[in-house]
């Protein structure tokens, strides 16, 4: 029995405690996520126009709604030209017009078929 174990003063010494690895392994794994973030918003700042005002070229909209709806669509596009809404990089320039269903569907209807 004696030649398969070890005295005891011959253990190999303990390389560290287990808190210490799981710390380190914490704080490797933080600064990873931290680079990556960081990495995601450099690169977005490149693809994407943050900041910039909304002076140049803009997608306009123009939106015939029933009167009863109107308002509650000037107030999204408001809201839209506040916050600087953009679409490809461009601002929205909504404009709505109120106008009755069927005065949309005669003047529709009297149209041509091309493109407009």
């Amino acid at each position: 029995m004696g030649r398969h174990s070890l005295p005891d003063d011959s253990a190999p010494p303990a390389t560290g405690s287990p808190t210490r690895a799981r710390r380190r392994a914490l704080v490797l794994a933080t600064a990873v996520v931290v680079m990556v973030a960081a990495g995601s918003v450099v690169a977005l700042r490149g693809a994407l126009p943050f900041g910039t005002p909304c002076d140049g070229d803009s997608v306009r909209l123009k939106v015939v709604a029933s009167p009863d709806m109107a308002p509650t669509l000037n107030a999204v596009a408001d809201r839209a030209r506040e916050d600087e809404v953009r679409t490809d990089g461009k601002c929205l320039d909504v404009t709505v017009n109120a106008q009755p269903s069927s005065e949309v569907a005669g003047s529709r209807a009297q149209r041509s078929a091309g493109p407009s």
